[in-house]
Formats: structure tokens, sequence, C-alpha cells
């Protein structure tokens, strides 16, 4: 009964990530259809990189993979209150370090925006990027 549950799971997950594949696919091509290859496009996709590469290393796996079995462990081992204090131990390290690299962005944006009246693609860059990253800072304070 839990194989079939798990096979069940399984695909249902395979499923929605080849769904996810082909719109992202879908998405990149009307974009590049809308934009066209030049400034433009390189500075919208530039602005979506440093967002991305934090939703890949801490929502999709890399942290969760490593994490989820160490606090697993202590739970089984140590109990729930050993458990409980990792878990806010490494949920404020996050926290602070999310902190620390939004100011250190902001402050980079903010150098970005002074240069960029002065060039257009430096002020494309400056402000697709904020607006990226605030989105992106927002989505994670509300999970």
């Amino acid at each position: 009964m839990a194989a079939q549950s798990y096979l069940r799971s399984s695909r249902v997950i395979s499923v929605l990530t080849l769904v996810s594949r082909i719109t992202g696919l879908l998405r990149d091509s009307a974009i590049s259809a809308w934009l066209g290859y030049s400034w433009v496009q390189d500075r919208f996709v530039f602005a979506f990189t440093i967002p991305n590469l934090f939703r890949q290393l801490f929502g999709e796996g890399a942290l969760s993979a490593v994490f989820i079995p160490v606090l697993t462990d202590r739970l089984s081992r140590e109990g729930r209150d050993r458990a409980a204090k990792l878990f806010g131990n490494v949920i404020s390290l996050l926290a602070a370090l999310l902190i620390g690299l939004t100011v250190l962005v902001l402050l980079l944006l903010g150098g970005i925006w002074v240069a960029g009246e002065r060039d257009a693609a430096l002020k494309l860059t400056g402000r697709s990027t904020g607006g990226e990253c605030s989105y992106t800072l927002r989505r994670a304070a509300n999970r």
C-alpha cells in the first residue's frame, strides 16, 4: 500500500515538473519574441539571475536535501526539543544572511542607479534587478 502511494506521488511530481519545464520554455520563447535579442533582453535575464539562484539553492532542494536528513536524525536521536532548537538556529542564520545580502544588493543597486543616470542600460538593469529582488523577498517572507 505504501509503495503504491509513493509511486503515485512520484508520478504527480514528475508530471508537474514536466509541465513547469514546458511553461518555462514557452515563457522564454515569448520573452525572446517580445524583447528580441538585444541589450534589453540581456538586462531582463540578468535581473532574474540573482533571485533565481537563491530560489534554486534554498527553495528547490540544495538546502532541503542537506537539512531534512539532519533534522530527522536529530529528532529521532535527541527528541523534539533539540530538533526545534536546531530548526530555530538554522532559520535565524538564514534570516540574518538574507537581511545582510538584501542590504548589500540594495547598496550595489544604488550605485548602479546613480551610474545609470548616464546610461540607459545600467538604469534598466538596476530597476529590473531591484524589482525582482524585492518581489522574491516578499514571497519568501509570506511563506
